[in-house]
């Protein structure tokens, strides 16, 4: 497109050179006029592809070009020039009413744009009909041409009046956060307005040559003023922002990304969404998102009110407005905040499932644990008990000798007891079923080699056997992990009832920082503790100890 513009701008200066009589002015500044508005249209439609804008500034460039043709010798290229002199008037108005979005919207707007363009086009033809030049004259009609002459500058003059109006009306009426942005080009735009004006009024008077003189530059400084609105980050926001309130509402896994993404042309773009509990950020089918972004790549929240509900991810180096970026944030947040709570649902449904699996995996596990300990420990030993028997059996005729043996048989069978009670032990402890949450803190207490200090409030009646259970898990659990890892001097197990949950907290003087999501043990508590509704949480800040918190509803 700018290098058909560029040969079309130097085609009509080269036409209009062509004429003896035409002056350099003549000859020069409607192709600098031309080229200043298509450059500007040009860089605009680079940086905005999805708004009209751009395409429109280029339109007002070769409007001013083809009015420039008037001046040419030849026929056809004078006819057009002279068809279309006044055409810049209207594309003028145009562009001013279309800022910032590329589409006039209102009726005070449209009818001033209407207005110019039937000053500029309607009453324009039929004057060089009735009379006037000779390459179009088709009748001679002086008086109906000068009455349409009067015509046309009445409602020319009614345009740019109205049109002067609304721009003032509009910095007035702008938004403090917009007043900024706007207030350069609409101020530039009122003062081309007003100098145009003057020029129209002047056009019979002596000073119609000095107003020109600073009508033409005046012009030009016009998409210069364009690209500084689009620079400081107010340029063509209306415009994608409308595009995009209207299709937020569209339906579609991917329909509100697709939005914005076109709202900010960058087809690259993501949406992800806060989870209730602000730990993480997850995409629209639930699976976690969160940093790092990629090369280039930058994070925009997203608020609802005062609450974070997701952020826009998009491309730093394709989107130099960052303004742009906020405001959509800003546009999309109650869309964003719905559509939320789909993916906090699909995100729960997929811990879910990835809980019960792990569920499954911890029961297989357990399972193979056991037969394991039963075949490698107390199988093996039953069937040496056995062999013991059978030979007792055959030296029958000597009594001391099956005296020993039995004693030594009875022996082993109490260390496979044993054995046995200790596997027991480590499936549902006795201390557990017999005295409860309270009995199996004090035994594990009693069996962990740093002090331990137990306290329980306001228990009562016993909790469901899955509920102890659970609590025990808690308990053993943690205190495993201070042994093991917090270098600690000393723990802390505290069982409560709160609002119908049994409370277990374990703490530690160790060493923290301990990570939840690290390792089996902590998340198979987590697991086992939300199964049956309840939560747990992992305070361990470094240098600071750790405290484990499980919250087990009562129901039994």
């Amino acid at each position: 497109m700018g290098a058909l513009a560029g040969a079309l701008i130097l085609l009509a200066a080269a036409v209009v050179a062509d004429n003896p009589e035409a002056t350099p002015a003549e000859v020069v500044i409607p192709p600098l006029v031309a080229a200043v508005f298509t450059a500007g249209g040009l860089v605009a439609a680079w940086r905005r592809p999805h708004n009209r804008f751009g395409l429109l500034m280029v339109a007002t460039g070769m409007a001013f070009l083809a009015s420039g043709l008037s001046e040419a010798a030849l026929p056809g290229p004078r006819a057009a020039g002279l068809v279309l002199d006044t055409l810049p008037l209207a594309m003028t108005l145009h562009l001013l009413m279309a800022f910032p979005s590329g589409r006039v919207d209102g009726r005070a707007p449209r009818a001033v744009v209407a207005a110019g363009y039937t000053a500029s086009v309607v009453l324009q033809v039929p004057q060089w009909l009735l009379a006037g030049d000779s390459v179009l004259q088709a009748a001679d009609a002086p008086g109906a041409a000068d009455a349409l002459f009067a015509v046309q500058a009445a409602v020319g003059l009614g345009a740019l009046a109205g049109a002067i109006v609304l721009l003032a009306r509009r910095i007035a009426r702008a938004p403090a956060r917009e007043r900024r942005t706007l207030r350069l080009l609409d101020a530039y735009g009122l003062l081309a307005l007003l100098v145009t004006l003057a020029a129209a009024l002047a056009a019979d008077t002596g000073l119609a040559d000095e107003v020109g003189v600073v009508q033409t530059p005046v012009l030009m400084g016009l998409p210069l003023a364009f690209l500084i609105a689009l620079s400081s980050g107010g340029f063509a926001r209306a415009g994608e922002l409308g595009e995009l309130v209207a299709r937020i509402d569209d339906e579609g896994p991917d329909a509100l990304r697709t939005a914005i993404a076109g709202a900010l042309g960058d087809d690259g773009a993501r949406v992800l969404f806060a989870r209730d509990d602000g730990t993480a950020l997850v995409d629209e089918a639930g699976r976690p998102a969160g940093p790092p972004w990629g090369e280039g790549r930058r994070a925009a929240e997203v608020r609802d009110r005062d609450r974070v509900v997701g952020a826009i991810v998009y491309d730093a180096g394709l989107i130099a407005d960052e303004a742009l970026v906020d405001e959509v944030a800003r546009v999309a947040g109650l869309a964003i905040a719905r559509r939320r709570l789909t993916a906090e649902l699909r995100a729960a449904l997929a811990e879910l499932a990835r809980s019960r699996r792990r569920i499954v995996v911890a029961g297989d596990e357990e399972r193979r644990r056991i037969a394991r300990d039963l075949h490698d420990g107390a199988q093996q030993r039953i069937v040496a008990l056995g062999l013991d028997a059978q030979r007792i059996a055959r030296r029958a005729e000597d009594p001391e000798r099956v005296r020993v043996a039995a004693g030594d048989l009875t022996r082993g069978l109490a260390d496979v007891l044993d054995e046995l009670r200790a596997l027991v032990h480590g499936i549902m402890p006795a201390p557990l079923v017999e005295r409860g949450a309270e009995g199996a803190a004090r035994w594990l207490a009693g069996r962990t080699p740093i002090p331990v200090a137990v306290a329980a409030e306001g228990l009562g009646a016993r909790p469901a056997p899955e509920v102890e259970a659970t609590a025990y898990f808690v308990m053993a659990e943690s205190l495993a992990n201070t042994v093991k890892y917090a270098r600690a001097t000393a723990a802390d197990v505290r069982l409560s009832a709160e609002d119908g949950d049994l409370v277990v907290r374990v703490s530690d003087d160790g060493e923290g920082g301990a990570d939840p999501a690290q390792g089996s043990g902590l998340r198979g508590l987590a697991d086992r503790v939300e199964a049956l509704g309840g939560t747990l949480r992992v305070d361990s800040p470094p240098g600071a100890g750790t405290t484990v918190e499980a919250r087990i509803p009562c129901a039994s």
